[in-house]
């Protein structure tokens, strides 16, 4: 059986919010990877708050969303990108 519960209306639209924003963000990120040449990599540097693992996530859920295959290299603070 599924637990329901009720929650203020404020919550639920911060909740639809945080989703918008999620897919703002791949669409960015699909725009890094579809604005790339074959002959192209891009570079992204990631931020102290960061994680350079969440923005190899977000390209390579970006790179699935478009049916591409991307390599994905990690060099200090940059991720660098390019398509195989």
């Amino acid at each position: 059986m599924y637990r329901v519960e009720k929650i203020p209306i404020e919550e639920a639209k911060r909740m639809k919010e945080s989703i918008q924003r999620k897919a703002n963000v791949l669409e960015e990120y699909k725009g890094y990877i579809d604005g790339l040449a074959k002959n192209e990599a891009g570079k992204i540097r990631f931020k102290d708050y960061e994680e350079a693992i969440d923005i190899r996530n977000r390209l390579r859920h970006a790179a699935y969303s478009l049916g591409l295959r991307i390599k994905i290299k990690k060099f200090g603070n940059d991720v660098v990108f390019y398509q195989e």
